[in-house]
C-alpha cells in the first residue's frame, strides 16, 4: 500500500468510525470504501502518510458534517453499491501505508 495510492483514490480500508474509537474498539468491523484524501511521501523515513476520509451509502447523523457524491461520480468510481454516498469530513483515519494492512 506504498506509491499504488494518490491522492483522490478510492480503495477498501477498515475505517474505525470516532464512535466506535470513543466505545474503546481498536479494531474496524469490516473493511469499507474510502478516499485517500491526502497521501504526503516522507521519503526520509520511507514512509508514506495517509489522510483517510470514510465513504457511506447512508446520510450524515446529526453532527457529521460529508459531502453528497453526485451519481456521476458514484458510477465513475465503482460505489455503485450505493443508490446515494458520502464522504464524511469531520472525522479521518491517519494511516502509514507501510506499516498498514
Amino acid at each position: 500500500m506504498t506509491d499504488r495510492f494518490a491522492s483522490g483514490s478510492i480503495v477498501s480500508y477498515p475505517y474505525l468510525w470516532r464512535w466506535q474509537h470513543e466505545e474503546g474498539r481498536e479494531n474496524a468491523e469490516k473493511d469499507r470504501p474510502v478516499c485517500l484524501a491526502i497521501t504526503v511521501r516522507d521519503p526520509e523515513h520511507e514512509i508514506t502518510h495517509l489522510v483517510i476520509l470514510p465513504i457511506s451509502g447512508t446520510p450524515p447523523h446529526q453532527g457529521q458534517m460529508a459531502l453528497e457524491i453526485p451519481p456521476l461520480e458514484i458510477r465513475r468510481a465503482g460505489l455503485s453499491m450505493f443508490k446515494r454516498g458520502w464522504i464524511t469530513i469531520s472525522e479521518y483515519n491517519y494511516d502509514i501505508a507501510e506499516r498498514s494492512y
